[in-house]
């Protein structure tokens, strides 16, 4: 009897090891997978900032939602914006495959940054996405090239969203392999990029000319890089206003240009003209350094300029605010207004416009740890600056949108961390 005991206590013995260290087991799983998740959530929305940045006590909470990968995904490549309503997202997801697949991501209705389950995008044989966007009637597409049979042109495609039909297809003779912009307007598509210079083609979408392509021909343009030019959109669409840095006339004791201006050139759709537009003598835009700058327009007379002048990198630097109206072929700045920053780097602004004025958003960073510094205006020059949400430093600003008929704002951010990519939306109020 005593045998038979001891033999059933040693089976329990055994068995109470074995659920316990089986409990154990997932209960460390799980403490590490609730560690990763509370991470990366708090990775960017941290009310307690690790460093001792000041400006870290005085940024505002904000939500954020991930763009989460799915069952068959490895990791998401890139997200792009699709509109300025924030309304679709176009997404490159790696597949277990090695395959990459488009999704289309889209919000939920009245909430700007809950997403639906996104569908998946099928594109032709050889096709893949270079731009997206939204012209200015808010008819949603994606545009696309693939290589053509004839070996020197490329086949330019607008697809609409989110039924992804082709709406229009025509060969364009443009390196699709360069940086490449399109920019669309009610009427027609305007493209800017090429391999060594900037070239510029209005691409008719409508009317009898729908397919024509037409080229700028500008010789001051054709010498500024791709990325180093704006393209503002007028009249629906139909002119477009370049804007680019050119360099100033004064010189320092080397004798060498110490100063930059803006230069702004006036296309018309058809390309008919090409008129230079110049800021008055009075009211000249120039500063020592920029750093970087970005333009906006509300599609009427009004243009949104907002430079970074100085050196950030070495703590010293001014954000640039100014409202430039344009009266042809005059232009006219209303006003400019300066915030000056100390101690903190600042990454490239946008720009982005709304009825009653314009906010320029930028993440500045120190010791690891960044922020979103948005700088709003009214166009009376009634400007405030707050900041939100605690990031990584390796976080970068892709869009600043809009919910439509709402002053919330959403800020489309990529946050790198030992995961890779996480592109999350962030609302700000």
């Amino acid at each position: 009897m005593l045998m038979l005991r001891f033999f059933f206590m040693e089976i329990f013995s055994a068995i109470s090891r074995q659920f316990f260290t089986h409990r154990y087991a997932i209960f460390r799983q799980n403490t590490v997978c609730f560690t990763i998740i509370t991470w990366t959530c708090f990775g960017c929305v941290s009310s307690s900032p690790k460093s001792e940045w000041a400006v870290l006590s005085e940024a505002d909470k904000v939500d954020c939602e991930n763009f989460d990968i799915l069952d068959d995904d490895i990791k998401i490549n890139s997200v792009r914006s699709l509109d300025k309503n924030n309304t679709f997202y176009l997404a490159t997801h790696t597949k277990q495959t090695g395959q990459d697949k488009y999704y289309l991501w889209e919000t939920k209705n009245n909430d700007g940054i809950k997403l639906q389950k996104p569908k998946e995008i099928i594109l032709g044989p050889d096709q893949f996405v270079v731009d997206v966007g939204a012209n200015q009637t808010e008819n949603k597409y994606i545009a696309l090239m693939k290589s053509s049979d004839d070996g020197g042109s490329s086949i330019f495609e607008l697809r609409s969203i989110p039924d992804n039909v082709v709406t229009l297809s025509v060969p364009i003779k443009i390196s699709y392999d360069s940086h490449v912009r399109y920019y669309a307007g009610s009427k027609g598509v305007w493209v800017v990029g090429a391999a060594d210079k900037s070239e510029i083609f209005y691409l008719a979408t409508e009317g009898a000319a729908k397919g024509t392509i037409t080229t700028a021909q500008n010789p001051v343009m054709a010498e500024i890089p791709t990325d180093h030019l704006e393209l503002s959109l007028m009249k629906e669409g139909t002119e477009a206003l370049i804007s680019y840095i050119s360099r100033g006339d004064l010189e320092d004791d080397d004798g060498q240009k110490s100063t930059y201006n803006f230069s702004f050139n006036l296309l018309n759709g058809p390309l008919k003209k090409n008129e230079e537009l110049t800021l008055s003598s009075s009211d000249p835009i120039k500063a020592n350094d920029i750093e970087s700058w970005n333009i906006s327009s509300d599609g009427l007379s009004s243009l949104y300029l907002t430079f970074i002048s100085g050196d950030s990198l070495s703590g010293t630097a001014e954000i640039n605010t100014a409202l430039i109206e344009i009266k042809s072929p005059q232009l006219n700045m209303a006003w400019l207004k300066k915030i000056s920053s100390q101690d903190a780097h600042i990454a490239d602004p946008i720009v982005t416009t709304r009825k009653d004025g314009f906010d320029s958003g930028f993440l500045q960073w120190l010791d690891e740890e960044s922020t979103l510094h948005l700088a709003s205006s009214d166009q009376m020059g009634n400007l405030t600056d707050k900041y939100y949400g605690i990031f990584a430093q390796s976080t970068v600003l892709m869009d600043l949108n809009s919910i439509k008929n709402s002053s919330t704002k959403i800020a489309f951010l990529n946050e790198q961390n030992e995961l890779g990519a996480q592109f999350k939306l962030c609302k700000i109020d």
